[in-house]
């Protein structure tokens, strides 16, 4: 007997992207009792073929129309010719989860000749594609000088148009150089840190940033500028008029 063979097997095979395995989905079109078919999901960007409907009956009439949520429909065309056993609903611009209603869910329905439907469902991935943007181009405020610390001074809001919440979810902070007197809470709160006093800061100016926290955006940064105001108080007068005679 001799040695013992090994037999190796290699397979071949063809990687697809990552969110677009699924489209086109084949289906069946039921045009007596209607159907609803969940097509899977994809990332938005995606462009192409999403269904490919099989089983037309000879004489059917097809329709493409809403289903839920009306925004689904304006992102597709129905490829159809009477008397043709199949169809095909592609996309006539980039899917974007952000226009969708529904939270990024694409619906819509195939409607036969006597009103029977066939309704689908697909859910399109938000991709994280948009800067937060301010509500404001400039913030200002004024606050006396006898303001307690950790007393608030203003919040600044800016909106992200992602629609998960993984991709909107914003952080603010101030950037350097970062004043003493004041700090900033995640949720865009400010306050202020230390005793503000007049003589020593009567007005601040500092950049103000927002970001999301997975992708850390750096963009949309606006300067918030911030004066201090009052009469200095008896104790302290006291003591500057000693260091100065």
């Amino acid at each position: 007997m001799g040695p013992p063979v090994f037999k190796i097997f290699l397979f071949v095979g063809v990687v697809l992207p990552y969110g677009s395995w699924c489209l086109p989905t084949t289906t069946t079109l039921n045009c007596a009792g209607g159907s609803n078919f969940q097509l899977g999901e994809i990332d938005e960007d995606y462009e192409g073929e999403v269904e490919i409907l099989q089983g037309i009956p000879p004489g059917e009439n097809l329709e493409l129309e809403a289903y839920l949520f009306p925004t689904g429909v304006t992102f597709l065309q129905l490829d159809y010719t009477a008397g043709n056993p199949t169809a095909v609903v592609r996309t006539n611009r980039p899917l974007d989860a952000d226009a969708l209603d529904g939270g990024g869910l694409l619906t819509y329905a195939i409607k036969c000749r006597l009103g029977m439907k066939n309704t689908r469902e697909l859910n399109v991935r938000d991709k994280n594609d948009n800067p937060p943007v301010f509500q404001q181009t400039q913030y200002t405020d004024t606050v006396s000088e006898t303001l307690g610390v950790d007393s608030p001074v203003l919040t600044v809001k800016a909106v992200d148009a992602d629609v998960t919440d993984a991709n909107n979810r914003l952080t603010y902070s101030i950037q350097a150089p970062v004043p003493s007197v004041f700090e900033m809470r995640a949720d865009g709160l400010i306050l202020v840190k230390e005793r503000l006093n007049y003589n020593k800061g009567n007005h601040y100016t500092f950049t103000v940033e927002a970001r999301v926290d997975e992708t850390q955006y750096r963009i949309e940064v606006y300067i918030l500028t911030t004066r201090v105001q009052g009469q200095q108080p008896p104790a302290e007068r006291q003591q500057d008029q000693r260091d100065c005679c």
